[in-house]
């Protein structure tokens, strides 16, 4: 990843540390950037929940879900955080990506960014 405060891999090919670091990156509070570049900065409404809603910060899940990636599939992936977070983990039917709606749309838009700029 690029930095420690990255909460997505922007990527084709990922690995279990990778997915262990979203994870992690999901639960510590986010910390707001100082921008040098003038001209750039948050927009007023803007920014991750854990750093604009208190109650927000170290919240955890009941039951994480993920796709059948190998890196997910990973038992050091399902073991933190069945031990260490405390959720359940549900992988979801293979091959059925229509189960998982939101999030896949958001990745067939990722996809479609040229991220050669991100």
């Amino acid at each position: 990843m690029a930095n420690g405060q990255n909460p997505i891999v922007i990527d084709n090919v990922y690995n279990l540390n990778d997915v262990l670091q979203c994870i992690r990156n999901s639960i510590v509070p986010y910390k707001k950037i100082t921008f040098t570049i003038p001209g750039i900065s948050y927009h007023e409404s803007g920014g991750l929940p854990s750093a604009e809603i208190p109650q927000a910060e170290w919240a955890l899940w009941d039951e994480f879900s993920m796709d059948n990636g190998r890196a997910n599939l990973a038992n050091l992936v399902k073991d933190r955080l069945q031990q260490i977070v405390g959720c359940t983990v549900n992988y979801g039917p293979v091959s059925a990506p229509e189960l998982r709606g939101i999030i896949e749309r958001l990745f067939r838009t990722l996809e479609g960014m040229d991220t050669e700029n991100y």
